[in-house]
């Protein structure tokens, strides 16, 4: 059990597993303590995943307290004697030290949130919660422990945060915007180089790009932001279109692997049989992204959008900030705005399918997926039910486009810095970003994207 390893042997491994991981992603010791918070938080959570040994310890052992707790007590009954009671178990050693990990626990997380906010698991006192142990078997409270935990650090967090700080955590948090991190490298859609890989990392943290700081000039003339804001927004040099576009690929490519589904890029409304004297010139060439003849029998228009959660404007900020998501649900009805009207007259559904730069899809983007994930799970057939198909291509997609999305977001930052005085012309990242980048991030030729 846990109790077997003292906390200085935790604290050990803390410290190598943190220096690993702080020279892998290039890290200073600076930097490391900075974000170490936000490091061990779960993905999903907007952390990073890496386990803090001297948090899970206390928690093991409560659980494993709590299993083994309900376990001995219904041996005992089984082989006839008397019901044991709390005070039988009281005087044991090891249950001494699960009481206290317990009570530490509690006493920690109260002293953060309060008593009207601590966590239903810790809600009762130690005595109230071994009575409970000793008649139900709570496979469930390391990991509700551990989640307890998560919280309070999550909240000191937030608290130390400036609005630009948690509008980027709160970006980070959503269905399938940590994907990225857990694909693993088997295709080109989900390979990420090391240069990107480590750039990505350090966006999601909110830490200074090195190579903006070595050369803080934009193509477009001005002083870039050592975290890379105006350069998720600056159209100069090509690449936000270039992250646009690789986004679009990825949506045609999923809906492309559907059986009797055709997808036709970049229609004209004109093209599309909007005719209409009423319409203006410019209306019937406006073009959404692709058309997709679903299996269902639906005709669907999309258009791709990536938003950055930053804005000059104090009140959008703050909005931003307060509520997760608020970026892409502000695109998606400046989309709806602009297509949906037309859409509907022609008789197509219209579907934003936005992105926010840190990984957060929009809400319209989901039921999208879901839509596809269903259609291509309603034709498999197999010994795995529906559902379990339509998780792993759940799953399959959004590791195809988190890992999309982010090699590009790092691929438009570095390829924004002005590294030649005086350069301007078309999008060029090769020469910008190395031969190595360019290889793991895509084929380019001089003008963009093959």
């Amino acid at each position: 059990m846990a109790d077997r390893l003292h906390n200085d042997v935790w604290e050990r491994a803390d410290k190598k597993l943190g220096n690993s991981f702080a020279r892998s992603m290039r890290l200073t010791p600076e930097e490391w303590i900075q974000k170490k918070e936000q490091i061990y938080l779960p993905l999903c959570q907007w952390g990073l995943g890496i386990p803090f040994f001297r948090h899970i310890a206390p928690a093991a052992l409560v659980g494993c307290g709590a299993q083994t707790l309900a376990a001995v007590r219904g041996k005992l009954t089984d082989q006839g004697f008397a019901t044991p009671t709390q005070s039988d178990f009281a005087g044991l050693h090891w249950v001494k030290r699960v009481a206290q990990a317990y009570t530490d626990c509690r006493g920690g997380v109260q002293r953060e949130l309060g008593q009207n906010h601590i966590p239903r698991v810790l809600q009762s006192e130690w005595e109230e919660r071994i009575d409970d142990f000793l008649i139900h078997e709570r496979g469930e409270m390391q990991h509700l422990m551990i989640e307890a935990l998560h919280l309070v650090r999550r909240e000191q967090l937030l608290n130390m945060l400036s609005p630009p700080g948690k509008a980027r955590l709160k970006s980070c948090l959503g269905t399938g915007a940590s994907a990225w991190l857990t694909a693993m490298p088997s295709s080109g859609w989900t390979k990420i180089s090391p240069t990107l890989f480590t750039t990505t990392v350090r966006l999601r943290l909110g830490l200074p790009i090195p190579e903006i700081k070595r050369n803080p000039i934009c193509a477009c003339g001005a002083t870039l932001d050592h975290e890379g804001q105006h350069a998720q927004t600056c159209g100069t040099r090509g690449g936000v279109w270039w992250r646009h576009e690789q986004m679009k690929d990825a949506f045609c490519s999923l809906l492309q692997g559907l059986r009797h589904c055709y997808v036709t890029r970049e229609p004209t409304f004109r093209q599309l049989g909007l005719f209409t004297p009423t319409r203006l010139v410019n209306e019937r060439q406006k073009r959404p992204d692709f058309l997709a003849g679903l299996p269902s029998g639906d005709t669907v228009l999309g258009d791709v959008a990536v938003t950055h959660p930053f804005s000059i404007d104090a009140n959008r900020l703050r909005r931003f900030a307060k509520t997760a998501g608020s970026a892409a649900k502000a695109m998606e009805k400046v989309k709806n705005d602009r297509y949906g009207e037309i859409c509907h007259e022609i008789g197509f559904r219209f579907v934003p399918l936005v992105f926010e730069t840190y990984g957060r899809p929009g809400e319209g983007t989901i039921r999208f997926l879901k839509e596809i994930a269903k259609l291509g799970a309603g034709r498999v057939r197999g010994g795995e039910g529906d559902e379990a198909v339509q998780t792993r291509l759940m799953d399959r997609y959004y590791k195809v486009l988190s890992c999309t999305l982010q090699r590009f977001v790092a691929a438009n930052l570095l390829c924004s810095i002005h590294s030649r005085r005086g350069t301007r012309g078309p999008f060029q990242p090769e020469c910008l970003l190395g031969r190595e980048v360019a290889a793991f991030s895509g084929s380019f030729d001089s003008e963009g994207v093959n």
